[in-house]
């Protein structure tokens, strides 16, 4: 999410002098800012690809098939996943629209403390649904499921 509205507005971060509170890079120093993460993405999905695989075929060989999402929700798991990676691209859109008045009112070190702040408190949703999961889908079961009446 947050990398969609990096793309937006880190130009306007890196480009300006020094004295405007920039960073002074030049055109391609920021083509370089692009050009990096292409290819790391390039050389790790190279190298993710068949660690990945050999991965995902010894947990399948020794557990079997278990997704979270249709474990938590068997009958739902296409629309939670639909709603999920909405969420995040309509966040990441976002993004654009609100961060760059928000670091010239207040400079980047709040706006960027901030949004690490909301990061933690994803995680740690992440940690107390891993935590509290099965007690919260018995006393709040999904609608109109089997698991509702089991």
């Amino acid at each position: 999410m947050w990398t969609i509205g990096m793309v937006a507005t880190i130009s306007q971060f890196v480009l300006p002098p020094v004295e405007a509170g920039g960073y002074a890079f030049s055109l391609v120093a920021l083509a370089m800012l692009y050009f990096a993460p292409i290819v790391g993405t390039m050389v790790a999905e190279s190298w993710g690809h068949w660690f990945n695989d050999f991965l995902a075929k010894r947990h399948m060989e020794r557990y079997g098939f278990e997704h979270w999402t249709i474990f938590c929700l068997p009958r739902h798991a296409a629309l939670t996943g639909a709603w999920l990676n909405f969420g995040r691209v309509v966040g990441g859109f976002a993004v654009a629209y609100f961060q760059m008045p928000w670091v010239q009112r207040n400079g980047p070190a709040l706006s960027f403390g901030c949004q690490g702040v909301v990061m933690v408190g994803a995680a740690l949703v992440i940690v107390a649904t891993q935590i509290w999961g099965r007690t919260w889908r018995a006393k709040f079961p999904a609608p109109g499921g089997r698991e509702a009446r089991e």
